[in-house]
This record gives C-alpha cells, sequence and structure tokens, in this order.
C-alpha cells in the first residue's frame, strides 16, 4: 500500500468493537465524541441486552434464539473439526452451549486464531478471547453507562472522559525499569482509571463487569516426546496451515532465526500465496544475522525473502494516527511497515504464545501464589520490589482469581506468562500489526498449548518440540542453523 495514498485514518480501531448495555443511553455518548469520526461504516446490531458497533473487517457471525446465543468476531478456525468460517463456528459454539456451557468451553479450546467470542444464556452476556487474548479487549463500569467493552482503550475512554492513571506514567519513567527490554503496565494498571484489560482464560460478565475464569477445567496430561505426539502436534499445524491457505489471501509469515518461526515456516512453506519477511535496522545491523538465517531458510524452498528496514517507516501522519490506536504504543515503525507494505487482504502470521509451552520464566522457586512473587517475575529489574507493582499484582490476583488452588497440575509460572504477558505486551503488540491486516499465530490454540505444556521440563526449555516437528513438516530446511 502507498502510504502517501492513505492518510491512515481507516487504520485507527480496524477490526474493533464496542459492546454496551444499550437501554442506558451510551450510543448518543459515542456519537457526541471525538471518536466518532472514526467509527463511519461500521455495523450497528444487538447481541441480547447489549447494543453492538463493529468494523466490518472483524468479520461478525452469530446463532442464536431467545434463550442462547453466539458471536464470532475476528479471525477464527478449528484445526479439529475442519471448520473454517465464523458463521459455521458460531453454529457449533451454540448447539455447543445449549448442551452445556462446559461442552461450550471445550470447543472453545479447539479453537485458532485472534478473535472475540460473546455468549448469552437469558440475559446474561459475557465475553472471551482467544487461547492467550491476541485479540485485546478492554472494559470499564460506568455508575451512569454500566459496563462497556471494547478491542481499543480509546473506544471507551474518549467518550467516558476517563482520567489518564498517574500509576501508568509512573512505570514507564521508573529509572530501573527502564533497563527491562520488554517494558509494559504490571497487573490491573492500564493507562486510565477504572479502565482494565480481559486477560486470557477469564471471561467478563456484561453485567458485572468482573471476569470469572473457565480454564483450566481438569489437569494437565503429562506428554512424552515420541513420534506420535511429532505427528499428532505437525497433524495439527498442517491442518491449520491448509485452513489458512483455503481462504486464497497472502499470508505473510514473519521469519526469524528461532524455533517458534521455525515451525510456522515449516508448516506454511508449501503454499503459492506465503510470503516471508523480516526486520532489518540498517544504521546499527540489528536483526542481520536474523534476516541471513531467514534468507536461508527461504532460499531452500526457492522463495526469497521481503526484508523491511524499519527506520524507513517514520511518517509523521502515521504518528498521530498510531497514538489513537495504541496509547504509549509498543512497536510504532513495525505497524506502519504492515500498513505500507503488506497487501490489505493479507494474513499476518506471527510466532508468538509458543514460549508459554518454553518456561519463559526460568526463576521457579515458590511454590504459591503471592503478590511479591509476581512483581518480581513480572520484571528482571529491581523495579519488581516496587510497592505499587506489588499492589497492582495484588489487585491482579483478585480480579482474575489468579491462585494455584484453580491451576490443577499447572505451574503458575506458566500460567502467569500465558495469562498476564501477552494479556498486557503481546496483544497490544497484535493490536498494532491489526491496524494493517487479520493476525493469526499458529500457537494460539489451548489444545495444542496444552500438549507443549505436558512435556518434561527438560524437553520444554531444549524447546526439543519444536524442532521434531519442524524436521517432521519440513525436512529440507534442517540443517540452517539456530541463533535464538
Amino acid at each position: 500500500m502507498d502510504s502517501s495514498k492513505n492518510s491512515y485514518i481507516d487504520n485507527t480501531f480496524a477490526r474493533g468493537f464496542i459492546m454496551f448495555e444499550n437501554a442506558l443511553g451510551f450510543s448518543n455518548i459515542i456519537r457526541s465524541s471525538n471518536v466518532n469520526g472514526f467509527l463511519q461504516g461500521w455495523k450497528q446490531t444487538f447481541f441480547g441486552p447489549a447494543e453492538l458497533w463493529i468494523d466490518p473487517r472483524l468479520n461478525y457471525a452469530t446463532q442464536r434464539d431467545n434463550n442462547h446465543g453466539v458471536g464470532v468476531m475476528g479471525l477464527c478456525l478449528n484445526p479439529f473439526d475442519g471448520k473454517n468460517d465464523n458463521q459455521s463456528i458460531s453454529e457449533k459454539l451454540y448447539s455447543a452451549l445449549k448442551e452445556s456451557e462446559v461442552a461450550f468451553f471445550d470447543y472453545v479450546d479447539e479453537l485458532s486464531g485472534s478473535f472475540i467470542i460473546m455468549y448469552r444464556i437469558g440475559a446474561k452476556v459475557k465475553l472471551l478471547q482467544d487461547c492467550a487474548a491476541a485479540k485485546a479487549v478492554y472494559y470499564s463500569s460506568s455508575s451512569r453507562f454500566g459496563t462497556i467493552a471494547s478491542s481499543h482503550a480509546n473506544l471507551i475512554s474518549i467518550p467516558l472522559g476517563l482520567t489518564p492513571d498517574s500509576r501508568a506514567e509512573r512505570v514507564y519513567q521508573n529509572k530501573t525499569y527502564a533497563k527491562d527490554p520488554s517494558r509494559y503496565l504490571p497487573g490491573m494498571i492500564s493507562h486510565f482509571e477504572g479502565l482494565y484489560a480481559l486477560t486470557a482464560n477469564t471471561a467478563l460478565d456484561l453485567q458485572t463487569a468482573k471476569p470469572k475464569r473457565f480454564f483450566p477445567r481438569e489437569k494437565l496430561a503429562p506428554q512424552k516426546l515420541t513420534t506420535k505426539l511429532v505427528r499428532n502436534v505437525s497433524k495439527i499445524m498442517r491442518n491449520q496451515a491448509k485452513l489458512l491457505a483455503a481462504r486464497g489471501r497472502p499470508m505473510m509469515v514473519a521469519t526469524t532465526a528461532g524455533r517458534d518461526s521455525r515451525v510456522s515456516f515449516s508448516s506454511l512453506a508449501r503454499y503459492e500465496h506465503t510470503r516471508f519477511f523480516s526486520f532489518h535496522i540498517s544504521q546499527s545491523g540489528h536483526l542481520s544475522e536474523d534476516v541471513k538465517v531467514a534468507q536461508s531458510l527461504v532460499s531452500k524452498i526457492g522463495k526469497e525473502l521481503e526484508v523491511y528496514d524499519l527506520p524507513n517507516y517514520n511518517d509523521p501522519k502515521f504518528r498521530k494516527t498510531f497514538s489513537m490506536t495504541s496509547p504509549r504504543g509498543i512497536w510504532i515503525a513495525a505497524a506502519q511497515c504492515y500498513i505500507d507494505e503488506f497487501p490489505s487482504d493479507a494474513i499476518h502470521v506471527r510466532s508468538t504464545v509458543s514460549e508459554i509451552g518454553r518456561m519463559f520464566y526460568g526463576r521457579r522457586s515458590a511454590k504459591t501464589v503471592t503478590a511479591q512473587t509476581l512483581a518480581r517475575t513480572f520484571t528482571v529489574t529491581n523495579f519488581g520490589l516496587d510497592p505499587m507493582v506489588i499492589d497492582a499484582m495484588q489487585e491482579y490476583i483478585d480480579r482474575t482469581s489468579f491462585s494455584e488452588k484453580y491451576f490443577y497440575n499447572y505451574d503458575f509460572y506458566d500460567m502467569f506468562y500465558w495469562e498476564h504477558r501477552n494479556s498486557k505486551w503481546q496483544n497490544i503488540l497484535c493490536l498494532e500489526a491489526e491496524m494493517a491486516s487479520d493476525v493469526f499465530i499458529p500457537f494460539n490454540n489451548r489444545r495444542l498449548m496444552m500438549l507443549f505444556l505436558g512435556l518434561p521440563e527438560k524437553e520444554r526449555k531444549a524447546a526439543s518440540l519444536h524442532v521434531a516437528i519442524t524436521r517432521e513438516m519440513c525436512p529440507e530446511i534442517a540443517d540452517v542453523p539456530y541463533i535464538s
């Protein structure tokens, strides 16, 4: 896409939604606020007692009757039964919900993608996200307008006139925390007072504005790194790739030297519409080694790597749009690059989430969840000793029912990476990427992630399953070295 022909305005709240109790007049507040101009062309509909505004790019589908209802928004597919569109998935979810809420959740666990699911039993409406909350949901409860949920913080904060949370500024101004390579807001702190991010594995009750944990629901089954497991996981990955390719859209695969992206590469390598890209920073040489390895990978399958030099993406017009989309955003140059370079109908394949199964947090001395333990785990710096961070983690524990007593035999360090880092940092990167296109993460599936988590610690730390399924799916790249 040529940025000189695009003001970027249409990308501001791309793939967004707002949901609220329709009887309380919040729709009039939206229409009179500064965000209304960005929402022209959005569909306005109802889901039970809730009003729903949706960007058409979110591909909303629903199935419902007077007592039960399900809606699916985003990119969603099921590699276990082959369902590959939101309508058929919403119908399957609806049938499961009529059977029981447990059956409904069991089917949710099979789904891959970046999506939001809403469901209704009677007048009670709930929202939940994909496996690792790659699709962001923010929510706030107003004494005047009830609960409001949205894909973007500013779609709530601007109409409600929410006050910036001073704690957020303290986080980013802290000199100790500045040394952390991946900074984000701890616990339930957001950029605005009274605004929360919904975290993975919890469902938001629209009436009470409270999240309720729905996963895990049973013990994690142990796994062994056998040929059978490798073939099973490879089959799931191949099924996802086949369903994604069947959509006939360009697939832009982020390609690095790491084990995670190697799996995604291997599953999608043979498809005609697959393109591979890497980032580079030519001024400093940063990522040069990644680019060299990525070029080796792509050359093995007879294709070329597209390399984007990030300093070239610095348009002042985009900065204004970006700040509205992502308050204090993370990767502005990458977000502009996606808009400028990707086809408008592209699917952006990212290889995150995988580290849930790779023991991201290595220090695991505590046996029980405490606010102090989570604060120290949150950052490699001494900022984890700050009372504000500890208080934020206690609020997080209380609001999300984050406790080992709900985790069966899952390790709470794994759950903390899964539910906190992904829901407060990774999904912001996905939000920024979705300014340009749909995002798909091949690892973002609960049933798949359970297989990775079930392996012994030694295998998980070595990413042995990653290496094995890469060799199984794409043996021609087996001799290309890993550097990360």
